[in-house]
């Protein structure tokens, strides 16, 4: 009965939207987004206005995604950002005593539900979309922090380097994505990513904060499509012109 009814749906999703995909070449999807991240850790404060008037810096990203069926995909995400935060006594954003600023680079294999899909009873038709990313990667960074107070250039477990210096390490990202396709194979869509980095080393900072985390908000586009399928060489029939018809001949691309 439930076969008999999702053959019933509409052309476009036939074509497109079908929920077994028959082939690995079908239904692919390419992201691009832009977006800000903040750093929350041993070296953030706690007045989050601050945080996001002055302490959000640029980030953006690509993803490539494979969707295997209606509700479930596979996501390789590849994301960059600038990182800045200051730290004060108390917790508090001034008077400033430190400064982190630097780079941050990831990649990442994550899952992708299609929420909408995958609790609704009846094809939706993908106009609207909940994605709900997961995963784990590899991050690669480049951090530095310089202390105002010259007199005192160490606090604690603090490594205070104004040169910068490289770090790696294992990071679990997470993501809630509302979709909506506008045009055919075209959508938009806003998402919150939260990116935990277990090992404390992203602010040169370990201390009370067992982890550090980025939380990013982003907005971009997608577009669903399929790669060219390669059918094999076109076999023609026995004629009076070609007595050997297993003589393999191929297609022009050009005439």
């Amino acid at each position: 009965m439930l076969l008999g009814f999702l053959s019933t749906s509409t052309s476009y999703a036939q074509d497109d939207l079908l929920h077994d995909i028959g082939s690995f070449a079908d239904r692919w999807n390419a992201r691009v987004y832009l977006g800000k991240t903040q750093y929350y850790g041993d070296m953030s404060h706690d007045d989050k206005l601050e945080k996001l008037r002055a302490e959000a810096k640029l980030s953006g990203g690509f993803s490539l995604t494979k969707e295997f069926n209606s509700f479930f995909a596979v996501t390789n995400d590849i994301f960059l950002t600038r990182l800045r935060s200051k730290k004060g006594a108390n917790n508090e954003p001034y008077p400033t005593i430190l400064y982190l600023s630097g780079m941050y680079f990831d990649v990442s294999i994550q899952v992708r539900f299609d929420l909408v899909d995958l609790f609704s009873f009846y094809d939706m038709n993908n106009k609207f979309s909940i994605y709900l990313y997961g995963g784990v990667g590899y991050g690669l960074w480049k951090t530095q922090v310089e202390n105002v107070n010259s007199s005192s250039p160490n606090q604690g477990d603090i490594v205070v380097n104004p040169e910068g210096k490289f770090e790696d390490g294992i990071v679990f990202p997470i993501a809630l994505a509302l979709n909506y396709r506008f045009y055919k194979r075209l959508s938009i869509f806003i998402e919150g990513q939260i990116r935990t980095i277990p090992n404390d080393k992203l602010d040169n900072w370990v201390d009370n904060w067992a982890t550090d985390q980025l939380f990013v908000g982003n907005i971009g586009v997608s577009y669903n499509f399929d790669f060219i399928k390669y059918h094999g060489p076109r076999i023609p029939k026995r004629t009076r012109k070609t007595q050997d018809y297993r003589k393999v001949i191929y297609k022009k691309k050009y005439k």
